[in-house]
C-alpha cells in the first residue's frame, strides 16, 4: 500500500522547505544589499573625511596670499589646505567658495607650474583600491547567480559552493579599509601639487586625521552583509525557479536536476 500523506514527516518536510525558502529570499536580500553598498562606497569622493590640524595662529587666506599668485591660484590654494575635506580612490572633496563641497579628480592642472600634476600614492593606497575593486567582482558574481536562479534551476550543491564568493568578498571589501594607514592621510600628501614651495608643510600643520566619511561606512555595512550571507548559505533551500519542474518532480526544488520524462510502464 502507498505511504499515507500529511502525516508529521511530511509536515515537518514542507516546514523545513519554507523555512530554507525563507532563508533564501533573506540570502538574496542580503547579498543585494551588500552589492550596493560596496558599489557605490567606491563612487563616493569622501571615502574617509580628512581633518587637518594647524599650528596656533597659522591663516590659511594669509599664507596663500604670500605665494603672489592670481586669484585662481589663490583659490587653489585654499582649496587645497581646506582644514575638512574628504578623500576616495578616484577623487577627493574640497571647499570652494561659498562653502559648496565639489568632487574633484587627483590630477588637476596647476597654475603654479603650468602643468598637470598627478600624485603618487602609496602601496596601501593601490593596494586598498585592488582590494575595493575584487570585493565588488565576487559581490557582482554572487549577485548575478543569486538572480538568475528565478528563471535558471540552481542546485543545492551549487548555492553552498557561493559561500567561497561571500567569503573573498566580505575579506576584499573589508581590506579596502586599508586607506586609512596609506600616505593619504599623512601631513605631505598634498604638498605634490605644491612643487615649487619650499617649506615644509610640516611647520604649519600640526596633524592630520582621517575619519569614518560615506564610503567606508557603506564599506563596512557591505562587509557586515557578505558576513551575513555566508551564515545564512547553509539554511537556505532554492526554490523552483519560475515556470520550474517542481509541479511535476517536487525532489528537483532541492536537486536542481531537470525533470525527466516519465518512464511509461512496461506492458
Amino acid at each position: 500500500a502507498p505511504p499515507k500523506e500529511g502525516g508529521p514527516a511530511d509536515d515537518a518536510d514542507v516546514k523545513r522547505r519554507m523555512q530554507g525558502i525563507a532563508a533564501f529570499n533573506m540570502l538574496s536580500l542580503f547579498c543585494t544589499t551588500a552589492f550596493i553598498c560596496g558599489m557605490y562606497a567606491n563612487a563616493f569622493c569622501d571615502f574617509c573625511g580628512r581633518e587637518i590640524t594647524f599650528v596656533p595662529g597659522f591663516n590659511i587666506t594669509a599664507a596663500c596670499e604670500e605665494m603672489n599668485g592670481t586669484s585662481q591660484q589663490t583659490a587653489l590654494c585654499e582649496t587645497l589646505l581646506a582644514n575638512d575635506s574628504g578623500v576616495g580612490f578616484y577623487g577627493w572633496y574640497g571647499t570652494v567658495p561659498v562653502n559648496q563641497k565639489v568632487c574633484f579628480t587627483y590630477t588637476w592642472f596647476n597654475p603654479f607650474i603650468n602643468g598637470w600634476i598627478t600624485p603618487e600614492f602609496d602601496t596601501k593606497f593601490n593596494s586598498a583600491a585592488a582590494m575595493a575593486i575584487t570585493a565588488n567582482v565576487f559581490g557582482a558574481v554572487a549577485w548575478f547567480t543569486l538572480m538568475m536562479s528565478s528563471c535558471c534551476m540552481l542546485s543545492q550543491e551549487r548555492l553552498y559552493g557561493m559561500t567561497s564568493y561571500f567569503f573573498l568578498a566580505c575579506l576584499f571589501q573589508g581590506l579596502s579599509l586599508l586607506i586609512f594607514a596609506s600616505d593619504i592621510c599623512e601631513v605631505g600628501f598634498f604638498q605634490q601639487y605644491f612643487p615649487n614651495y619650499n617649506g615644509d608643510f610640516g611647520s604649519v600643520i600640526e596633524s592630520v586625521q582621517c575619519t569614518q566619511g560615506t564610503g567606508s561606512k557603506l564599506a563596512i555595512t557591505a562587509t557586515v552583509f557578505y558576513f551575513l550571507c555566508m551564515n545564512v548559505v547553509p539554511k537556505a533551500i532554492v526554490p523552483q525557479p519560475i515556470g520550474g519542474y517542481s509541479r511535476w518532480y517536487p525532489n528537483s526544488m532541492t536537486t536542481g536536476y531537470p525533470p525527466q520524462e516519465p518512464a511509461t510502464a512496461q506492458a
